[in-house]
């Protein structure tokens, strides 16, 4: 096979494999949205109810609690694509730039094992509560934790993109290329 024609089907698999991502994250961002808006129409009602008929809607907690575990776990994909987790740049500013570059492919390696260990445990999670049901809406209470194993799939996609090269964010480039150090030193002067 030419070494030509095997880089033009890497090239057409990563663009598969980004295309594919991208919709997964694009709905994970949407579910976010609607959680949100879900969980401020129903806390909106419930305070409502509760001020002015002294009544509320018995399963309003309960499924507003549903949705902010569920939201937490799908923007936390979303946060690990987009490179908005926090990193100390103070000390690793001290370091050459090939150093940097190690350490940001090493920090994704790191998170590609605690992730992929949360996709395990996280189904051992919920078959082991999915024994018992939620009070009110009588749901498994193994949907509490639905979200971990497919945030933290989604999550591994992300990661494995990256390390191929598909996700460049701008704070991570910032980071490897040392424009905090450049940047902390002319504020400093």
């Amino acid at each position: 096979m030419d070494q030509g024609k095997g880089e033009d089907i890497v090239k057409g698999l990563l663009r598969i494999y980004e295309k594919i991502t991208d919709c997964i994250f694009l709905f994970l961002d949407h579910f976010c949205r609607c959680m949100i808006l879900y969980m401020t129409i129903i806390v909106f009602l419930q305070v409502v109810l509760r001020s002015l008929f002294k009544m509320n809607i018995p399963w309003g907690e309960e499924t507003v609690l549903l949705a902010m575990v569920w939201m937490t776990f799908a923007s936390m994909s979303i946060g690990v694509k987009e490179e908005v987790h926090i990193r100390i740049e103070f000390f690793m500013a001290k370091f050459p730039k090939t150093v940097r570059r190690l350490v940001v492919v090493f920090g994704n390696l790191v998170l590609l094992l605690v992730n992929g260990l949360m996709v395990g445990y996280g189904i051992s999670l919920i078959q082991f509560t999915g024994i018992s049901k939620l009070p009110v809406t009588g749901l498994s209470s193994a949907a509490v934790f639905y979200l971990i194993p497919v945030s933290a799939a989604t999550s591994c996609l992300a990661l494995l993109g990256k390390l191929f090269g598909l996700y460049k964010m701008k704070s991570e480039e910032d980071f490897v290329e040392g424009v905090y150090e450049e940047k902390a030193l002319t504020e400093e002067g």
